[in-house]
């Protein structure tokens, strides 16, 4: 693994709070290394995507430090933040893309207003990009024609064509069908494991979770809970973790399957 250094470091982080919150923002604090993959879980409607915008800094918290690529957002001039877009990157849970340009302009559209690259070497680059993640339909169709595994590709192709060292992503394969979701998920993996990307996940894939992540943030009615690695969330005896983790069991319905085995 290539040497690793702090790219996301929060302390006592908590989100902008909103009248229509059901629950009350905890602080959160973390500290996350490069060339790691970190997956935000818990129930649903518990505040993963509200702390993935605070760390991402998307959404300016209500309280808190928080420090990017080693900078302290809340306090970075004009400059600082426009390298900070580019190096970290963000893809909601529907991951919209322009409806009124085609496919492969809308994976150039990034690079060409950072100023890249002419048209010529800005296609290159995201035809190559594309080709990477996976085979698409048609790069002329408009999102609105075009599949939902090819907007997904596009979404991502659009988000890394900045070369990111950090990418953000909500529920990355939602919609998709489980081959094109095994895919797509798999294609994250070698981003980061080959390519020294740092990915923070917003997923209910518990096995992807189990496999595949080094920092696990579960959001806890209590407070958000930061584990170094599966097995360490999993013999927490905290009685609402394992209730979620194993719901069969804590009901005494053992033996009929993990209810979260097949969600993303």
């Amino acid at each position: 693994m290539k040497n690793q250094r702090i790219v996301i470091e929060a302390k006592g982080l908590v989100p902008d709070r909103s009248a229509n919150q059901l629950w009350e923002p905890r602080p959160l604090d973390c500290v996350i290394d490069s060339h790691t993959i970190t997956c935000l879980m818990g129930p649903y409607n518990c505040g993963k995507t509200t702390y993935l915008r605070a760390l991402g800094a998307v959404d300016k918290p209500y309280d808190g430090e928080l420090h990017l690529l080693g900078k302290d957002v809340w306090h970075a001039g004009e400059k600082v933040w426009w390298e900070l877009r580019k190096k970290v990157g963000f893809i909601t849970e529907s991951a919209p893309l322009l409806s009124v340009m085609n496919g492969l302009r809308n994976v150039m559209l990034p690079a060409l207003y950072h100023g890249m690259g002419n048209d010529e070497e800005v296609e290159a680059k995201a035809r190559a990009l594309i080709e990477r993640l996976g085979s698409v339909e048609d790069l002329a169709l408009l999102p609105g024609h075009a599949s939902e595994p090819q907007n997904r590709v596009l979404a991502l192709a659009r988000a890394l064509i900045l070369e990111p060292e950090v990418l953000m992503i909500d529920e990355p394969a939602e919609p998709l069908d489980t081959p094109c979701r095994q895919v797509f998920l798999a294609n994250l993996v070698d981003l980061v494991r080959k390519d020294g990307l740092t990915l923070v996940v917003v997923t209910h894939n518990i096995p992807f979770i189990r496999m595949h992540a080094d920092n696990i943030i579960f959001s806890h009615p209590q407070g958000m809970r930061y584990y170094k690695s599966w097995s360490e969330l999993e013999n927490d005896s905290d009685q609402e973790i394992q209730a979620f983790l194993h719901p069969d069991v804590i009901q005494g319905t053992a033996g009929q399957g993990h209810r979260h085995e097949m969600v993303e």
